[in-house]
């Protein structure tokens, strides 16, 4: 499983929905409010369409940061963006251009990598949060494992070492004090090592080269749920009609991902039997 960076997730939520315009500045960001692409042309149909629309720059000084757009000039190709002066660039930035805000989806992106939680996960194999003492049966869980499920239960079966491939299962264990902790039916020698595997929620993103744990057609669950979730919150007051058709949009997007649930979902590792109590 590879993984999908912030940027590439917002790219790909934006381009669902409709709204994604990534062009390279024609002249370089000085220290004001004006943001000039040639490119624009090629999107504005000769009238001044960008007005009230967001740009998001990419890359470069001014990277990360989003304005809303005051003004635009068609006959310039010049954005004329709100808030405090840009920082000087000497260098071609790309900035992308918007309806909804970058960041507005960016906290749909992070709303479905917590509500999507089985159906999508990170897979987790922890090899060093818990080295047993010959007197305790039960050992504090990981946050990890307090957040997701813990499936399979090993010890390492000769001394530790980084590159240790010698595991044994253990049956029987349990998760106990309202799941911040795990009860071993043995005592093991000190010094033994735990390696717990299981799923945990998938990270959530906030720079843009922050990277969730998925690709390929996971990918496409997520933003179809996060597509979901951009509709069903829009936050600006929008018209009556709009916030029909923003509803009827979300409600469509809902549908579209129980479809896919079914092939895209992924599975967990198995999970070890019990054979009784403890």
């Amino acid at each position: 499983m590879g993984t999908t960076t912030a940027l590439e997730l917002n790219k790909r939520l934006s381009q669902a929905v409709g709204d994604y315009m990534q062009v390279a500045v024609s002249t370089n960001i000085a220290a004001n409010n004006l943001i000039t692409s040639n490119t624009f042309w090629e999107y504005d149909n000769g009238q001044n369409r960008f007005e009230s629309f967001y740009a998001y720059i990419v890359s470069k000084n001014n990277e990360d940061k989003e304005r809303k757009i005051r003004n635009y000039y068609t006959a310039n190709a010049t954005c004329n963006v709100f808030g405090s002066a840009l920082s000087s660039d000497t260098n071609v930035a790309d900035v992308r251009i918007g309806r909804f805000k970058y960041f507005d989806k960016q906290d749909a992106i992070n709303i479905a990598l917590f509500e999507t939680y089985p159906d999508l996960f990170k897979e987790v194999d922890d090899r060093a949060s818990i080295t047993c003492n010959s007197s305790l049966f039960e050992y504090a869980l990981p946050t990890w494992a307090a957040q997701g499920v813990v499936r399979q239960v090993l010890t390492n079966t000769s001394a530790y070492t980084a590159d240790e491939d010698e595991w044994d299962r253990v049956w029987n264990w349990s998760i106990v004090n309202a799941g911040a902790s795990i009860r071993l039916p043995a005592l093991w020698s000190t010094g033994t090592k735990v390696r717990l595997k299981g799923i945990t929620p998938l990270e959530t993103i906030a720079g843009p080269s922050n990277a969730v744990n998925i690709d390929g057609r996971q990918v496409d669950l997520l933003v179809t749920y996060a597509k979901y979730k951009l509709y069903q919150t829009m936050d600006d007051p929008v018209a009556s009609e709009d916030t029909n058709r923003y509803k009827l949009a979300s409600e469509e997007a809902y549908r579209e991902y129980i479809r896919l649930l079914p092939s895209l979902g992924m599975h967990p590792p198995a999970t070890t039997l019990k054979w009784g109590g403890i």
